[in-house]
């Protein structure tokens, strides 16, 4: 962190400079120090799968297995008995965990949400994705869909000339500088950790806070001063939701 010239920031007078300067050099840090692991999860979480369920599947396994090797009349009607019983078992015991969990978290729902998101096939992104057909998936075709959303926003010239002649008053919008304490007291109150589209998270910035935080606060104050919002700020990532299982339009996101 000492190695990296921080101080070359103040020296760009283009906010965009700075902020892909910043990027840059965290991505830089972390990619060499902390680079991502990636690895692959062959199984859904499943916590109602509880110690019986797993004795009784496998039971229900040696069960096929003898079924199988002995073709006795016998031992499939036993297999088939038992596999019935070990399906509804699975079931009850779902039933009564998220019955069970959703009962204990019903005044905390963000524990909740994130409960059910790793539970239900609604969190699985590939799954989402390969029933939504291409040309639905352009994220500026989606966010013109929901801009319009509340009808027409367009103002008739007359409406703006009369608004622009009768102001309250002659005073203007201003924000003031902002200081180190408050980017900071700012960004511990950010409890999402999800990453944006330049593939920075709260994390990242957290930890490189002692160096970096008089950057960061040079940055936000140099958007106030010349009054521009650095352009990769305005990037947002668009995930496409479908609400049911068959998706024809962008009313069924």
């Amino acid at each position: 962190m000492r190695n990296i010239a921080w101080g070359n920031i103040p020296l760009m007078s283009d906010v965009d400079e700075q902020m892909n300067f910043f990027n840059e050099m965290i991505l830089q840090l972390f990619n060499k120090h902390a680079p991502i692991t990636r690895s692959k999860i062959c199984t859904k979480h499943t916590p109602w799968i509880t110690e019986n369920i797993k004795l009784m599947i496998s039971l229900l396994d040696k069960a096929h297995n003898k079924a199988l090797s002995s073709k006795s009349d016998a031992n499939l009607d036993y297999y088939r008995a038992l596999k019935n019983y070990v399906t509804g078992a699975i079931e009850r015991e779902k039933r009564a965990f998220f019955t069970f969990y959703i009962n204990n978290n019903k005044n905390k729902p963000k524990r909740m949400w994130d409960q059910l998101k790793r539970t239900c096939p609604l969190g699985d992104d590939s799954a989402n994705q390969s029933i939504i057909p291409h040309h639905l998936c352009d994220p500026n075709k989606i966010n013109d869909i929901f801009l319009h959303v509340p009808g027409n926003d367009s103002v008739d010239s007359l409406t703006l000339q009369y608004f622009e002649q009768n102001k309250f008053s002659k005073n203007s919008f201003e924000i003031d500088s902002i200081s180190q304490e408050e980017i900071a007291k700012t960004i511990s109150n950010i409890k999402t950790r999800a990453t944006g589209h330049d593939s920075i998270s709260i994390d990242m910035i957290q930890l490189t806070l002692p160096f970096t935080l008089p950057v960061i606060t040079e940055i936000v104050n140099n958007s106030i001063k010349f009054n521009k919002f650095p352009d990769s700020w305005k990037i947002a990532k668009i995930k496409s939701i479908p609400k049911s299982s068959r998706v024809e339009d962008f009313k069924d996101l």
